[in-house]
Order: structure tokens, then C-alpha cells, then sequence
């Protein structure tokens, strides 16, 4: 079943012509390779955080990381470039990453340690998918001290895996989590196609709430593929008719297209907003006093903990009756400020006391553990261990979630907050979450809990053991093999011969969970002897 690794097809359409901001950065990356005009670079970026990784003349060209290599800058400066998105791995013509660049041309053993130091080891890193797996096998939940000690042995080649690895399974609540955590990562993009974060939502057809949370979080909805798509482009092409609100959404993407920055322009001074605190193990309640460009600033009314954060804050400090928070200007003692970047700021959403929502109805809603946007609270299985970090999902994102599943043939489903098994017979009861995944699937609720039900017993019998199968059901399977129906698992400790359920290009074997490129049948990953093509599969 081995074939030889494809080589990658480096004429894949590199369309610069079609990236917003390109001819301008031209100018500033000329400045840069010319003088180490890097306080220009930083200024133009920040500007327009979508340019980092641009590249002059094609996919396989150096970036401003590779100049800042060259130049063999100061830690500073590449801390400010980590922070606004650069990837480390990126290669140029040479197959070269900045570190190697430095190691093989100039030499500058300070610059090297500079280098590592900031962004860690790219040239040896652990494949995302042992991450994953390490993530599902040992329970570990996102948002726990588990999750924040693994995290932060990563090194930021194998965060940016990871979360583009997450993305492509439609992992989007892991997704959300590292964004949080490494705010640097939404601008990453594939080496392959270009896609982003939001590319990938569009190819999962997510919630609008998801979107415009991925937004919040960094991710440029400027950027495009390598031949030029928009995230809105894949959205449509994907779902062509946007099943589940194409009104909805077409009012949507024109009004985000007509906003220079979503972030701070829905914010004003005055609103009721809350701002994640790392340092306060929770956030912060109050309202917006200034803002700025890059951040805003809050006068604290109520600090919300960690272990209560999931709930929504209401009571007689809600909009209409916050008189004090926002007009109390005494300049009393104890009064404290926050400042934070705009994508940590989120608007709290109350009601006065006559609109149509009763008091027990405010006391119920909770924070979607994937979007974030505040709902009744849904439960993904009675198993979900709700003790240590309480999750829930709004019926959309939680009918994404299964689907993800199912199409990467993880099996049993999976909670994608705490990894416990999910039960569908608990969600069939859960009227909205039916009607969602009906409304956005191809296929209904009660027909894809049968096929689930059937796996999980086939995945549960007896493993097949190729050397001991009879004559007639070898030929059987070597001939579904060969027309393509079925895949003998590579992995040499299993072998099992799986089926593609439906989706992309990556398949995982149901019995070990060994990822595959069903197109190039190689093992799915990165480096010699494995597929990395992703969706379409560029190799």
C-alpha cells in the first residue's frame, strides 16, 4: 500500500495580484531588505496585520521574518513580529525557515538564540495529530491547568499546527481556545492553499455567531487563498444556498465587508462590556471609558472568576439601570481601570425589565463554549464533566461539532471542551439541536445516529486479521481496495480496512486513528513520506 511521496506542485496559483494591501507592502519589504527599516515594517503591519506573511515574487520567497533573519535583529523586534502573526516555518526558495537562513548564510550565533528563543524549534516539532490524540486519550480539557501546561510546552511551529489541524477537523471550540490563549495564531495560514481560520469555518459552514467571534479574535478577514478565494468565497461555493439562513448570511457578509475594523467599531465609549484577565483568573465587568487603535479601556464594576465566567452576569446593573457605572465620574479612590486588545472585549448582552424575557429566563442563559455567543444551555452528553469548567453549546455549533465528527471518523463522537463520549440518544430529546442539524446537514438526526450506532458496534467487534481471512473475502476486500471503496489502514500495527464516511481529502481509520490522505493514500501529516495537501489536497 506504500507509493512513493508525490512531490509537492510548487506552480500552485500564487496570486498576489489579488491580496489586498500587497503593492504597498512591496514598498515597505524593499525598505526592509534595503536598510533594516523594520520600525517602518511594524508600523505598516500593524496597520495592516493581514500583510505579515507576505511574500514578494511567490509562494516559495522570503519573508519579513527571513529579513529579520538576515539582518540578525534584535529580540525585541521579533517578539514584535510573533505577536503580530509571523510564521517561523515558512520556507523560501533554498527551503529554507529564518533559522536555517541563519544558520547556513549568515552565521550570527546571537541571532540564532534570538531566534529560538522567541519562536522555539522548527525544525524538530511533534505532529498535530499526536496532539490531538494526546488531548483525547488523557481527557484533557481545554481552558484547564491540563490544557494551559500543555500549551505552553509547544513550541510555536507546533501551536500553529495544531491549531490549523483543529480548524481542518472543524474543531472550532480547541480553535477558540488557542486564539484566546495565542492571539498571534489567527493570522496564521496553511503553507498550502493560504486558507485561514476562517476559510475553514466556511468549509464547515459554521455558525454567523462563529464567525464573527473568529473575527473578534484576530482573524483578517481580508486574507485570501493563494489564488485569491475570500472566506465568504468558500463559505458559498461549499454551501451554496447557506442552507440554514442564506438571507441572513448575505446581510451578514456585506456588513462586515463594509467595516474597516469589526472590533473596535462596535465598540462605544459607554457600553457594558466584559475583558478577559489571564492575571485575574477570570474578567472583568464594566464599562468602555477610551479607545484606541489596538485597545480599550474599561472602569471595573464586578470582577466575574474563572469558575463563573460561563454564566452571564444580570441583575440591577443591567443597561437600563447602570446609571453609576457609566456616569460616576467622582474620581472615588478604589476605582480601577482595565486596557486590554479589542478582541478580548466582549459586549454583555442584557434586557431592560420590559422586554419580553422573564427574570428566570436572563438566569438560564450561558456562554456557547464554541461561538460564545449567550443561549439556553445545551449539554453535548449527561457525561461532560461539568464539575471543573461548566460548557455548553448553542444547537448550532453543537450539530457542527457532530458533524466534524463523524466526517473525521471519530467515532465514538466526542465533547469538544472536555472529550467525554457523546450520547445521542440524550440529544435526540434536544429539539433544537434536531432541528439544526437537520436544517444544516445532508442527512437527518435519526438516519446518522443509525450509522453512528453502527460503527460504534463494528469498531467494537472483532479486528480483522488480514493473514487468517479466507480466499473469497480477500479478494472481496482487494477489490474494494483497488476500486477505491475501501483503505487498508498504514499503520503497521493495525492494518484494518476502513471507508471513507464523507468530507475532505483526510481520513482517520476508525480502530487506531491513524490519519491518511484518501487521494494519495499516504499517511496524513507533515514531512517526508506523508500528505499534507489538506481539503483539496495539493499533492
Amino acid at each position: 500500500m506504500n507509493q512513493q511521496q508525490p512531490e509537492a506542485q510548487d506552480d500552485i496559483v500564487y496570486d498576489d495580484t489579488k491580496f489586498p494591501h500587497h503593492e504597498e507592502w512591496l514598498k515597505v519589504y524593499e525598505q526592509v531588505k534595503c536598510f533594516c527599516n523594520f520600525p517602518l515594517a511594524i508600523e505598516f503591519m500593524n496597520q495592516h496585520p493581514h500583510t505579515i506573511n507576505y511574500r514578494k515574487g511567490g509562494k516559495k520567497r522570503n519573508t519579513i521574518l527571513h529579513q529579520a533573519a538576515f539582518w540578525g535583529v534584535d529580540s525585541g523586534i521579533l517578539e514584535q513580529l510573533l505577536e503580530l502573526g509571523a510564521m517561523p516555518y515558512l520556507k523560501n526558495f533554498k527551503d529554507q525557515t529564518p533559522y536555517k537562513l541563519i544558520m547556513e548564510e549568515t552565521k550570527n550565533n546571537e541571532a540564532a538564540k534570538n531566534m529560538r528563543d522567541v519562536f522555539g524549534d522548527t525544525e524538530e516539532y511533534r505532529q498535530p495529530q499526536e496532539i490531538m490524540n494526546q488531548l483525547e486519550n488523557q481527557l484533557i480539557e481545554l481552558h484547564s491547568e491540563d490544557f494551559a501546561n500543555l500549551t505552553r510546552e509547544l513550541s510555536i511551529t507546533e501551536l500553529s499546527y495544531l491549531c490549523k489541524h483543529a480548524c481542518f477537523r472543524g474543531d472550532f471550540a480547541l480553535v477558540v481556545a488557542l486564539y484566546k490563549e495565542f492571539p498571534f495564531l489567527a493570522k496564521h495560514q496553511s503553507v498550502a492553499s493560504g486558507w485561514t481560520g476562517l476559510h475553514q469555518a466556511g468549509y464547515h459552514g459554521v455558525s454567523l455567531s462563529l464567525y464573527r467571534r473568529l473575527i473578534e479574535l484576530g482573524v483578517p478577514q481580508e486574507l485570501v487563498t493563494y489564488d485569491g478565494m475570500s472566506w465568504i468565497a468558500v463559505a458559498v461555493k461549499e454551501h451554496p444556498k447557506y442552507k440554514h439562513a442564506p438571507e441572513q448570511f448575505q446581510e451578514f457578509t456585506d456588513k462586515l465587508l463594509n467595516q474597516d475594523n469589526i472590533n473596535n467599531k462596535k465598540f462605544s465609549v459607554g457600553d457594558l462590556v466584559r475583558i478577559s484577565r489571564a492575571d485575574l483568573n477570570g474578567a472583568v465587568l464594566g464599562s468602555i471609558v477610551s479607545i484606541n487603535q489596538k485597545d480599550i479601556t474599561i472602569r471595573e464594576k464586578k470582577v466575574i472568576k474563572k469558575e463563573e465566567a460561563e454564566m452571564i452576569w444580570f441583575g440591577q446593573e443591567g443597561a437600563n439601570n447602570d446609571n453609576n457605572l457609566q456616569n460616576n465620574d467622582d474620581g472615588t479612590e478604589d476605582m480601577k481601570f482595565y486596557t486590554g486588545p479589542s478582541w478580548r472585549v466582549q459586549h454583555v448582552i442584557v434586557h431592560d425589565d420590559e422586554g419580553d424575557y422573564d427574570e428566570k429566563m436572563k438566569e438560564l442563559l450561558v456562554e456557547c463554549c464554541t461561538c460564545q455567543s449567550y443561549v439556553l444551555p445545551t449539554k453535548a452528553s449527561p457525561a461532560c464533566n461539568q464539575e471543573h469548567q461548566p460548557h455548553f453549546y448553542c444547537s448550532e455549533c453543537l450539530a457542527n461539532a457532530l458533524w466534524a465528527s463523524w466526517t473525521n471518523q471519530q467515532v465514538p463522537l466526542l465533547c469538544q471542551f472536555c472529550k467525554a463520549e457523546i450520547d445521542l440518544d440524550s440529544l435526540r430529546k434536544q429539539r433544537g439541536v434536531v432541528a439544526k442539524f437537520n436544517q444544516t446537514q445532508n442527512i437527518n438526526f435519526h438516519e446518522f445516529q443509525k450509522n453512528v450506532h453502527k460503527k460504534i458496534t463494528e469498531i467494537k467487534g472483532d479486528p480483522i486479521s488480514w493473514d487468517t481471512l479466507d480466499e473469497e473475502t480477500r479478494n472481496l476486500y482487494e477489490k474494494q481496495i483497488q476500486d477505491g471503496e475501501l483503505m487498508r489502514c498504514l499503520n503497521d500495527e493495525c492494518g484494518q480496512p476502513f471507508t471513507k464516511v464523507q468530507g475532505c481529502s483526510w481520513v482517520r481509520c476508525f480502530f487506531c486513528k491513524t490519519e491518511h490522505c484518501w487521494n494519495t493514500k499516504q499517511l496524513a501529516g507533515i514531512g517526508p513520506g506523508k500528505c499534507g495537501g489538506g481539503h483539496g489536497c495539493h499533492y
